[in-house]
């Protein structure tokens, strides 16, 4: 079995910066069948493509600024911009270095020594790592009896974290899955009653001057809530117009008629965003967001061709569990609100244990047999 041993990426590797040259104008100016990677995480994604190139053999590259030390394999002839820095092999160990092994084993290590701004769950945000750093950075090698890299070894490794790898996007994509999965009101025990969306709330549209430009002008500490649906803080802003509890819902946007629970506080809402206040106290709104969201999602709102105005909502049929006598059961809605919050806890504890698990760091620190 191979044994392991520490090298430093200067031992094995020589660092080639980026052509400065390489910009959109000259890339424009130039066009040919070369490609040339710029500083994205994406390995697959190109800057473009010239009718030159820098490097003649494969290597590594690797973004420096951005999603700093994201390495990728690259295969000859390339180029690379100036926020990308190359990898070469040394001449004296490139017949015993096998690149593909090499990927994610400095990736690892590239992400011990970044340095920058960091998200509370760990991941990049804006980081760094310069030649220096690069070049002093440890990583671990299966070696043969002389201590030179063993090219099997690495070979037989390098499978192995193509597989990690597939790993690694079923689970993410299992993840994304689970996360956009909307779980069904059932009701098929409960004696309910219909109603307009009209008779169970009051329908007010946004301000259309609450724009982008609007806030950074206005800076103050009121959420302006808007289109945005995907983990986006509101900006805040100087001014309010309601201070309700109500549901929220958009009206422009990728993902139209996405409805929200904004419990009361003094807020506003921008021209591609609505909101609903109940007109009866009979009306849970924990239920009612269950419920609204179910129908909105009946009627496929879509961006512009399909958004939810006043008018295509008002009429709406809504469903609310009602006791023996036909009065609104207040105490179940609350119940399967309740239900309904615990199977999306549920729910974001398996997509936060997967996107953990996809995101795991994982080296191999034995060749399989």
């Amino acid at each position: 079995m191979a044994e392991f041993k520490e090298f430093s990426i200067r031992e094995l590797f020589d660092i080639v910066y980026g052509n400065g040259e390489l910009t959109k104008a000259h890339i424009h100016a130039h066009p040919g069948p070369h490609p040339v990677f710029g500083a994205s995480a994406d390995p697959s994604k190109t800057a473009g493509s010239i009718d030159s190139f820098d490097f003649d053999a494969d290597a590594l590259s690797f973004v420096r600024i951005g999603y700093a030390g994201h390495v990728a394999l690259r295969q000859a002839p390339f180029s690379v911009t100036c926020n990308v820095l190359v990898l070469k092999p040394k001449s004296e160990w490139a017949k015993a270095i096998h690149l593909r092994y090499f990927v994610p084993v400095i990736s690892a290590a590239f992400r011990v020594v970044a340095t920058g701004r960091f998200k509370e769950d760990g991941r990049q945000d804006y980081t760094q790592i310069n030649q220096a750093m690069a070049l002093a950075a440890t990583i671990s090698v299966p070696v043969d009896a002389d201590g030179r890299p063993d090219l099997p070894a690495q070979m037989l490794l390098a499978d192995r974290y193509d597989r990690l790898a597939g790993i690694r996007s079923n689970l993410s994509k299992t993840a994304e899955d689970l996360s956009a999965l909307n779980f069904g009101l059932e009701l098929r025990d409960v004696e309910v009653a219909e109603i307009s969306l009209e008779e169970a709330f009051d329908v007010r549209k946004g301000v259309s001057t609450y724009t982008e430009k609007f806030a950074l002008a206005n800076v103050g500490s009121y959420p302006l809530y808007t289109a945005a649906t995907r983990n986006v803080k509101p900006a805040l802003i100087n001014t309010f117009d309601h201070e309700v509890e109500a549901l929220h819902y958009t009206t422009e946007g990728a993902h139209a008629g996405t409805v929200f629970h904004r419990p009361k506080h003094r807020f506003a809402i921008s021209g591609h965003a609505g909101i609903l206040t109940r007109k009866r106290a009979d009306i849970s709104y924990a239920y009612a967001l269950r419920e609204v969201s179910r129908v909105f999602a009946g009627e496929g709102f879509r961006w512009a061709s399909n958004t939810p105005s006043k008018n295509k909502i008002r009429d709406l049929r809504l469903r609310f569990p009602v006791t023996a006598d036909g009065a609104f059961d207040l105490v179940a809605q609350e119940a399967i609100a309740t239900r309904m919050r615990k199977l999306d806890a549920q729910r974001e504890a398996t997509v936060d244990a997967l996107q953990r698990l996809a995101k795991a760091e994982v080296i191999f620190d034995a060749v399989p047999a």
